[in-house]
């Protein structure tokens, strides 16, 4: 039938993905997905790389160090987690040293690298150190801190924290779509898991649009997909129709196997229903 072959193409996408560990093990009508892993270009990072850690054996200010330090740490983020967690120490340290208001994304940036790591207290408390470091922590910094706490406390199951932090961090985030878009759909999660489904709508039709305006494609694939799946719980195949179709036209765009997966498996869904 239709709904098998979509279903097969799905899963012919996990296998692709499974060797790059870009998305969890969930296989649902209802999907969550909190973190969005972007495709990187490997190759072209690496020689920026490269070139950023030349720049650090120059005689250079304290500034562009730590702006250097930063950027190399965000760098390593997506390919290498101790690398990560390296350079995030050492950005700490300088910014101790001579720019003690850079020092709350050094730690932010300490306290994702555990997250990533699975070591949640680890990175609560470093993220709370980020938050407390200055009181002039730029506003995004700060949002950016909030959502990822809200992160820490959903992993914990602990969604009354999790709900207040992302609201904390939409509050700063005002006219910023891009960020907007990920604490909009990271709560629609949160809401989904609380069986607050009127919420989770609510705030999943937020992140689609922020995410259009944004430019965050992979936020507006996951909002669509989770557009999708509560429609079909509901048999609005109209909705359901419409939001595969957003998905599809991703794919077609960017070729991102992510896409192509999720797309595929609630094509599935829709014929299996219809």
């Amino acid at each position: 039938s239709i709904a098998e072959i979509c279903i097969l193409k799905g899963l012919y996408f996990y296998s692709m993905l499974q060797n790059n560990l870009k998305i969890p093990h969930l296989f649902s009508k209802l999907l969550v997905l909190v973190i969005l892993l972007l495709s990187v270009n490997c190759f072209s990072q690496q020689k920026e790389i490269d070139s950023l850690k030349k720049v650090l054996t120059e005689t250079i200010g304290d500034t562009l160090r730590i702006n250097v330090l930063l950027e190399l740490t965000s760098l390593y983020r997506t390919i290498n987690l101790d690398s990560f967690e390296i350079y995030a120490k050492s950005t700490i340290e300088q910014s101790k040293k001579y720019r003690k208001h850079k020092i709350a994304k050094a730690y932010s940036n300490l306290g994702l690298s555990f997250f990533y790591k699975s070591k949640l207290d680890s990175s609560e408390y470093y993220l709370n150190l980020a938050l407390n470091s200055s009181e002039n922590v730029n506003p995004i910094t700060k949002s950016q801190i909030y959502n990822n706490l809200a992160l820490i406390h959903y992993k914990k199951l602990q969604r009354d924290k999790s709900i207040t932090y992302n609201l904390e961090a939409i509050k700063l985030q005002s006219g910023n779509f891009e960020e907007l878009s990920k604490s909009y759909y990271n709560l629609s999660c949160t809401y989904i898991d609380a069986g607050l489904t009127e919420k989770a709508l609510e705030y999943l039709k937020k992140a689609y649009d922020a995410s259009k305006k944004g430019g965050r494609p992979d936020v507006l694939n996951a909002a669509a997909i989770n557009l999708a799946s509560i429609n079909l719980d509901n048999k609005n195949f109209g909705e359901v129709k419409y939001y595969l179709n957003v998905s599809d036209s991703l794919y077609q765009k960017n070729k991102n196997p992510n896409n192509g997966y999720l797309n595929n498996v609630f094509w599935g869904f829709y014929y299996d229903d219809l």
